[in-house]
């Protein structure tokens, strides 16, 4: 029987990425939805966020062989840095902390656009 919808992929993927977590020292418990994994380095160290934020995109890079992408969103408490990956399942792949400890900025991206013009 085949898998149209790719959902057998997706479960085969997040069962690795929660496996992966389990043996990975640093990396956060993931929040696990259908399409995407997410590990948020929510942390008051700035430098402690910034150096887990950059294990992890080093780590899962390899392992995962995959390439994260940066984007910046916006989240009740602020800016948010997300690095992001898609894996061939379809299933994503974010890493996220707080813009504020990785660039010193917790402005919308929007709003740094605007004051740039």
């Amino acid at each position: 029987m085949t898998d149209p919808t790719g959902r057998a992929a997706r479960y085969a993927d997040a069962h690795k990425l929660l496996n992966l977590a389990e043996r990975t020292p640093g990396l956060p418990f993931p929040r696990v939805t259908e399409d995407c994994v997410t590990f948020h380095f929510i942390l008051d160290d700035a430098v402690s966020a910034r150096v887990g934020l950059r294990l992890a995109e080093l780590n899962l890079a390899i392992l995962l062989r995959t390439d994260f992408t940066p984007r910046r969103v916006t989240g009740p408490d602020g800016a948010y840095h997300v690095l992001g990956a898609v894996l061939p399942s379809g299933m994503r792949v974010d890493l996220t902390a707080l813009a504020v400890h990785i660039d010193g900025n917790d402005e919308p991206e929007r709003e740094l656009e605007d004051v740039a013009a």
